[in-house]
């Protein structure tokens, strides 16, 4: 940059190649944490740095597999950034954010959703005491009477992204965040939201030499790792025997994912991204 040899979308671009490059090589925990120390050691060099929430969003996903956090200088701004950009009716969007392009406002908001009910980020406060539930309500309200959820749904600056897998899956996740399952009940409890997005997902998956096989037109491996994640997170908190065969199959697929050529995960253009490597690692983490 200093050079004028690359400009920033250039350098944006550069680096989520790099990364999937060395997720693809590396474990991991060690790639997200290198993350996190070429960002240090950007900003040691005086440079300016743009942190992208919903990439950070998911690098914290990984993080809190393994017991790490974001430092504490990223968060502390995280915070007020994060809470004022949210907007009347709960939702998110930020047209700057390359993360979230192609799910446009339900993406954005399912991540910080994520990212909210995560206390060591934001810890309990009367200052965001309401963030989470507001969050969770625009969700609840773009819910399809299907039970899932579309990154195109009948909202302003809907995505691109076609996968109802991918939306359902997120959005349902960011219920499961906040403790809501399909066999929860009592007060604020989103027990029908849950159970009619995962009888949703459970649609969409069909058995097939003993794996679950997504029947969506163009399946990818960040749909069904986010999908497998979810399912795993539901299984863990409520012991559903249901669940334990769904994930199982789910998990065998996953396997069948991976790309022979690169080791990584294609998108649906069979292209190795940053997002279709970072999910399928969580699922089996989880």
């Amino acid at each position: 940059l200093e050079q004028g040899v690359v400009d920033e979308p250039d350098l944006w671009q550069t680096t989520r190649q790099l990364l999937a490059f060395y997720l693809r090589h590396t474990v991991l925990g060690s790639v997200t944490e290198s993350y996190v120390a070429g960002m240090e050691q950007l900003e040691r060099s005086g440079a300016t740095i743009q942190h992208d929430c919903t990439l950070e969003c998911l690098i914290k996903q990984v993080l809190k597999f393994r017991g790490g956090q974001l430092p504490v200088r990223w968060i502390l701004p995280m915070r007020p950034r994060v809470l004022k950009a949210q907007q009347q009716d709960g939702s998110w969007f930020d047209p700057q954010d390359r993360m979230a392009q192609r799910g446009g406002r339900l993406y954005q908001t399912a991540m910080y959703a994520l990212l909210l009910e995560d206390r060591t980020v934001f810890p309990p406060s009367i200052e965001h005491r309401s963030a989470p539930r507001d969050a969770l309500n625009w969700l609840d309200e773009s819910q399809h009477d299907d039970g899932g959820w579309s990154f195109a749904g009948d909202f302003s600056n809907p995505g691109t992204d076609p996968s109802r897998v991918k939306a359902t899956s997120l959005a349902v996740l960011s219920f499961v965040s906040a403790g809501h399952t399909h066999r929860r009940t009592g007060p604020w409890a989103y027990q029908n939201e849950v159970a009619n997005g995962l009888r949703f997902l459970k649609s969409q998956f069909r058995e097939h030499e003993g794996r679950m096989v997504s029947v969506e037109p163009q399946p990818d491996a960040a749909s069904h790792a986010i999908a497998t994640l979810l399912v795993s997170e539901l299984y863990i908190m409520t012991r559903d025997p249901e669940l334990k065969t769904l994930l199982t199959g789910m998990l065998k697929q996953l396997d069948r994912l991976p790309n022979e050529q690169s080791g990584g995960w294609p998108d649906v253009a069979g292209k190795p991204t940053l997002e279709h490597h970072i999910w399928p690692m969580l699922a089996p983490a989880s």
